[in-house]
């Protein structure tokens, strides 16, 4: 699930998050349901979901920094 948060928007990260968005079972992983659900519904993701996210679950291999940071 952290893989199609993080995949590059398009077609295929859409595919993706809506057949897990639809299996009953990711609605058990928190709190990656609730960020997936708001990305699929096109509901505005606040700055602290972010950050809570980035900190508690992803690993420093995850976190890619531009130059605007």
């Amino acid at each position: 699930m952290t893989c199609a948060i993080l995949a590059p928007a398009g077609d295929t990260k859409f595919r993706l998050m809506s057949v897990l968005h639809k299996d009953e079972r990711s609605k058990s992983i928190d709190p990656h349901y609730d960020l997936l659900d708001n990305f699929f519904m096109g509901a505005v993701i606040k700055q602290g979901e972010i950050t809570t996210f980035e900190a508690d679950h992803l690993e420093e291999h995850q976190k890619a920094i531009d130059a605007n940071g």
